[in-house]
């Protein structure tokens, strides 16, 4: 891989002057006078010019190595007897003092060499190698098993046996358009999960930068056959990473609740599943964060079983063949700003849940599987949840979505407030809860007032204030006040407001006693609202 090209490249680098002496004395702390010796040495030292040669290919070292490297041209200067030098992949010993030089920022690294894959250390060393295509998963172990910053290089790894993962590991590849993890045809497994799964924490592992195929085409879609599955993590992070063709779930996040072993404190960042057989994302955990991570295909978001504290900022279900997102028994989940747009049913169903903050987001044009009612957002069974500032909309020429936002079952003490809930195909908004609170929303007016203005003609005491304007007409759910504010007016009062018996949609004032004739002689200011 490295050859004599590559070695007169690094030797050629830059020529022997007193600038390039200067810094490299700067850079690795060597005396200037000392600097040509060096060169002459490493001239000669065909080890370390590999060694360098494989760490710049990776892009791993950068100013210190290139000006070590730069010693390869320096043979051309005279210099002094040297009493003693010895070079180390760690240092270079002149005299009693050692310098010391930088190393790799990993523990091992795992690339593909023509039709070899190979593992190496830190230091060069190669810890494990086979054929690229049929050997990477061991290979890849083989780096996993030394624990630390584990980086994938460039090309496609296939990964014929599941690959496990310990406490304070990174996983890193070099992107999604560098470093692809795909599964072998009929591996029927999960692709990524930690040592002790399900029987013991696991603590800090971090999983970025890469693009994994499931593979889902040439697989058994066998339940637990997930791509990403962490069991009891705590503080670990999976960034940057694109989930594509899980044949089960794309990343789950799992507890042990039997055994009191709980998920808790882990970050999905940036994450994408696409067409995945079962959930997206599935959490069952606590102080879970998702920020910024989509879906599009598969079934969406699951919460299930959680205790508490988790958030999804910014993030976005598509196209999902279920729920864009689906929760149960679960409390105290902020969904903020997120998105959840054609999804075959809800756009948000909550299953037995509590203490959700729903704000701000779009819940637009779900419901694509039309032989159904399903709608926006469904609270079905769940209490004191909270959805401000939403917008839940139908933009289609046909729409699908059919309820806006709904209670069910034993739902009661949500808040629904400050959202727009419009255009949805049946109904905007429909609660069961007695004690449900609906107010300053665009689309389902629970709030109206006004001025109205008659003429009184000395016997009337009754008069029509006209269409109240709200979402409901339930009498019994109405409440009508209003103020006298011109003198006739007052002069006849006390008055109450009403619900027009004969049409639910109006409203009346009833005065104490006929008003004085006149012409637009008699002024109250109306209010009315949903109880």
């Amino acid at each position: 891989m490295f050859g004599l090209r590559k070695k007169k490249e690094i030797k050629e680098i830059c020529s022997l002057n007193k600038e390039t002496i200067k810094t490299i004395s700067s850079e690795l702390g060597i005396p200037e006078e000392k600097v040509p010796m060096i060169a002459e040495k490493l001239t000669n030292d065909e080890q370390f010019i590999d060694a360098i040669a494989r760490k710049i290919n990776f892009g791993v070292v950068r100013r210190a190595l290139v000006g070590a490297m730069a010693a390869g041209a320096f043979v051309a200067t005279a210099s002094p007897a040297l009493a003693r030098m010895t070079i180390t992949d760690q240092y270079i010993q002149l005299d009693d003092k050692k310098y010391y030089l930088p190393i790799a920022p990993y523990s091992a690294i795992v690339y593909i060499d023509g039709g070899k894959v190979k593992a190496e250390d830190w230091k060069g060393k190669i810890i494990s190698e086979g054929e690229a295509g049929v050997d990477d998963a061991k290979v890849i172990q083989s780096a996993l098993d030394i624990g630390g910053r584990i980086v994938l290089g460039k090309g496609e790894f296939i990964v014929n046996k599941t690959l496990l993962v310990k406490s304070y590991t990174i996983i890193e590849g070099l992107g999604w358009d560098e470093t692809k993890l795909k599964a072998a045809d009929g591996l029927n497994d999960k692709m990524i999960k930690n040592y002790n799964h399900g029987s013991d924490y696991v603590y800090r592992v971090v999983i970025k930068d890469l693009l994994i195929d499931g593979n889902k085409e040439n697989q058994s879609l066998e339940i637990g056959n997930n791509v990403i599955d962490l069991r009891i993590p705590v503080d670990c992070k999976i960034e940057n990473v694109k989930v594509i063709n899980a044949p089960d779930s794309s990343i789950v996040i799992d507890s042990y609740y039997a055994g009191g072993l709980i998920a808790k404190s882990n970050m999905l960042i940036n994450c994408y599943s696409y067409d995945s057989a079962d959930y997206g994302f599935y959490i069952l955990g606590e102080n879970t964060t998702l920020l910024h991570c989509h879906i599009k295909g598969g079934y969406g978001f699951a919460i299930k079983g959680a205790t508490g504290y988790n958030k999804l900022f910014g993030c976005l279900a598509k196209d999902c063949g279920h729920h864009g997102l689906y929760a149960e028994a679960t409390e105290s989940v902020d969904i903020i700003g997120c998105s959840f747009i054609s999804n075959s049913r809800w756009g948000i169903a909550l299953n037995g849940c509590s203490q959700f903050r729903i704000i701000g987001g779009e819940i637009l044009n779900n419901n694509q599987d039309t032989s159904a009612s399903y709608g926006g957002i469904y609270l079905y069974n769940s209490v004191r949840n909270k959805i401000i500032g939403v917008r839940v909309e139908d933009t289609q020429d046909t729409p699908t979505q059919d309820v806006g936002i709904k209670e069910g079952g034993s739902s009661d003490n949500n808040i629904i407030a400050y959202c727009t809930v419009r255009n949805n195909k049946t109904e905007q908004i429909v609660i069961v809860g007695a004690n449900t609170i609906i107010r300053r929303n665009i689309g389902y007016l629970t709030e109206n007032s006004g001025v109205a203005t008659f003429s009184g003609d000395g016997s009337t005491t009754d008069f029509l204030i006209g269409d109240h304007g709200l979402a409901v007409t339930d009498p019994s759910k109405i409440v009508v006040k209003v103020t006298p504010i011109s003198s006739d007016a007052i002069d006849a009062s006390p008055c109450i407001g009403y619900v027009d018996p004969n049409d639910n949609a109006k409203i009346r004032v009833k005065f104490a006693s006929a008003p004085a004739s006149g012409t637009d002689n008699v002024k109250i200011i109306w209010e009315a609202q949903v109880v």
